[in-house]
């Protein structure tokens, strides 16, 4: 997929609206988020509002709070850069990570429907105020 590719990467990385936070551990990769600054929804135009554009931990690190700790991480991050809002988008069904993230103090504020390949189907947009 073009959106996970090395080029896109590379291109995100240089991208001064784009903060990525990596976890690595014993030099492997186990979890990271992507923060877009300054992305913001209609609902949120009041407030400076960065995006939650992925937020992953390897399957095998999950249950071991290191997901916690870096939303912890990602949200302090943002607070100190001036932001007051954050918000994420997560499909309905990922029943996983709606328990993460209302565990994580978000709560919705909208839903958003998308194609994904032939199939429409329904975000559920979460938001955490940050003052």
């Amino acid at each position: 997929s073009t959106r996970f590719g090395l080029a896109q990467l590379q291109h995100e990385l240089l991208d001064p609206h784009i903060q990525y936070v990596i976890v690595e551990l014993k030099e492997q990769l186990v979890g990271f988020v992507k923060l877009v600054k300054e992305h913001s929804l209609p609902e949120l135009s009041s407030l400076k509002a960065v995006e939650i554009e992925r937020f992953y931990v390897d399957l095998a690190y999950q249950g071991k709070s290191i997901g916690t700790r870096l939303m912890d991480y990602a949200l302090q991050w943002a607070r100190k850069e001036g932001f007051e809002v954050a918000w994420l988008g997560v499909w309905e069904h990922n029943t996983k990570a709606l328990q993460f993230y209302e565990k994580m103090g978000f709560v919705p504020f909208g839903e958003h429907i998308f194609t994904l390949g032939t199939e429409l189907q329904n975000d559920f947009l979460l938001k955490r105020e940050l003052r």
